[in-house]
């Protein structure tokens, strides 16, 4: 996704920590999440294979039309600058491949450890969630939003443990391009952007609002850089390292890794938007266990990606 450029103030090197973000998105844009009606209902998961790369191929085999989000039947998914759109892609992907050194020290962690930095980013995008929840007017879910991050800061160790969530209090993912998308903001093409990855003009804009919404950016100073710094590798380490090795799966198992990750992200962003969950109940042990950040709508995509149903023996 893309971030239009915003101006910082006292000289903080905003160009280094907005290519950090950038690539931080290459991996979860992927399998990130278009309009939420009224109406809409819960998307029931596909039915799931042995392999998780068939799995998640499985799941982008269909997209909903971007113009008409009632359309279950209906695969089209606009993309007009596909030529251009595939070579950013491939650019894209081999930027990533590159990374992956660079991201080594979080791949060495324990899944309990990982699942600690997951945890402590989420709660430090409190901010821009609980902005989001009010934009949409989900007063009950600003309300566990808020309460999720007093619990969690204190009893929870400044956000390492999900400890809220073991009193009902479950994540969430909101951002800003949600919130245009609950306006009635279309989503427009498809686009791959270069680092930022799959996208489209409103989660562009929404981004970018997402970026100065959180108190992070506003930091000044030596003690503000670093922070900074430290946050935007991590969140690179979290999202590239927790999908490097499904994304490589559905690469194995795709006839066109292109045109499944297009289908994947369309799905989840749309289904983001729409507030799409399966139960509460199921919901939060996922998000927990894997990746907070991930919308709610898109946490049969991780569930899919993650288990392995035994084929019947029958």
């Amino acid at each position: 996704m893309t971030k239009n450029e915003v101006q910082t103030h006292s000289g903080r090197p905003w160009r280094r920590s907005l290519l950090a973000a950038g690539v931080a998105a290459l991996c979860l844009s992927a399998c990130a999440t278009g309009p939420r009606s009224e109406t809409a209902q819960a998307a029931d998961p596909p039915a799931v294979t042995s392999a998780p790369g068939s799995q998640l191929a499985s799941l982008a085999q269909s997209a909903p039309d971007i113009d008409n989000p009632e359309a279950a039947d209906d695969t089209l998914v606009p993309d007009p600058m596909e030529d251009w759109n595939r070579f950013v892609f491939d650019l894209n992907t081999l930027i990533y491949t590159l990374l992956q050194p660079v991201i080594a020290p979080y791949g060495v962690l324990p899944d309990e450890r990982k699942e600690n930095v997951d945890n402590f980013l989420h709660n430090l995008s409190t901010p821009v969630i609980l902005v989001n929840d009010l934009l949409q007017g989900e007063v009950d879910r600003a309300w566990v939003t808020t309460q999720r991050f007093a619990i969690n800061s204190t009893a929870g160790g400044l956000g390492f443990w999900d400890t809220a969530a073991g009193m009902g209090l479950p994540p969430h993912e909101e951002d800003f391009g949600q919130t245009l998308g609950v306006w009635g903001v279309g989503d427009g093409p498809y686009m791959v952007y270069p680092l930022f990855g799959p996208g489209n003009p409103r989660d562009g804009v929404g981004r970018a609002v997402d970026m100065v919404t959180n108190p992070l950016f506003w930091l000044a100073g030596p003690t503000g850089e670093r922070m900074a710094n430290i946050h935007t590798y991590a969140n690179a380490s979290s999202q590239l390292g927790g999908r490097g090795q499904q994304m490589e799966s559905l690469r194995e198992t795709s006839i066109d890794f292109y045109a499944a990750v297009r289908s994947l992200y369309v799905q989840s962003r749309r289904a983001a938007v729409a507030n799409q969950e399966r139960s509460p109940a199921a919901t939060a042990p996922l998000l927990s266990d894997g990746d907070p950040r991930l919308p709610e709508g898109a946490v049969w995509l991780e569930e899919a990606a993650l288990e392995e149903t035994p084929p019947d023996e029958g």
